[in-house]
């Protein structure tokens, strides 16, 4: 996580994107998450073969912000 996160509550609504080049892996609204440690969490559980490198836009519906973040996720 990048020291310019922005803070996620519980009850903020947050849509997000993941792509892989130019393919997108996820793209949907999430909540009941409070950091985007879970929201990798949720990716990875949802995207059987995922490996490489990721883009994961994150846009909070609710305070009104965005924020990009790059992960190189492997499957063990």
């Amino acid at each position: 996580m990048t020291a310019t996160a922005k803070a996620i509550n519980l009850s903020d609504r947050i849509y997000i994107t993941a792509t892989q080049g130019r393919s997108t892996l996820v793209s949907g609204e999430v909540s009941g998450v409070s950091s985007v440690s879970e929201i990798v969490s949720y990716l990875k559980n949802t995207v059987e073969k995922i490996n490489g490198i990721v883009v994961l836009t994150l846009r909070n519906c609710t305070q009104g912000w965005s924020q990009n973040h790059t992960l190189v996720l492997r499957r063990a």
